[in-house]
């Protein structure tokens, strides 16, 4: 997955940080693998219409930029790359012999706290942390699949 994240104070809830008005953009990339858990039988060999929820869990390994303030203006530092735990809720159905849709929203729990530059990874910058320096960062993926299916349907036959 390819993201642009974006950070605006301005259009935070607290008055606190809507008076710090920091903003940035970071990009994520990441590679995930998981486990998903159908809570229906979504068997894609069965030509009946198909659908599901489904959860997934699994650990994913991302890269961004390492990000930093100095006077209120978002600073990059060096390309980074981390651990997070996706946590993902969708559903999902079959709109064709080979064709599945699914929606979903899942949210990535790091084990970094400079995505948002608010606590700089390098001690040389250590002095320009704020905010929470005990919580490590989240971010959001939220939207559409579309997935191809291949392969031959399973024969349990006797032979």
């Amino acid at each position: 997955m390819y993201s642009n994240l974006k950070i605006d104070d301005a259009k935070a809830s607290s008055s606190a940080r809507q008076e710090r008005n920091f903003s940035l953009e970071n990009t994520v990339k990441e590679v995930s693998l998981g486990l998903e858990f159908n809570f229906f039988d979504f068997n894609l060999h069965n030509l009946d219409f198909k659908m599901t929820p489904y959860v997934h869990t699994g650990l994913s390994y991302f890269w961004y930029d390492s990000m930093y303030f100095v006077n209120g203006q978002p600073r990059k530092d060096d390309l980074e790359g981390a651990l997070a735990i996706p946590i993902t809720l969708g559903f999902k159905m079959r709109i064709g012999y080979s064709w599945v849709l699914g929606v979903e929203s899942g949210v990535r729990y790091t084990f970094v706290d400079d995505l948002d530059g608010s606590n700089p990874k390098k001690d040389r910058y250590q002095h320009l942390s704020f905010g929470n320096i005990n919580s490590n960062d989240w971010y959001v993926f939220s939207g559409f699949t579309l997935t191809y299916t291949f392969g031959k349907n399973p024969c349990y036959c006797p032979l």
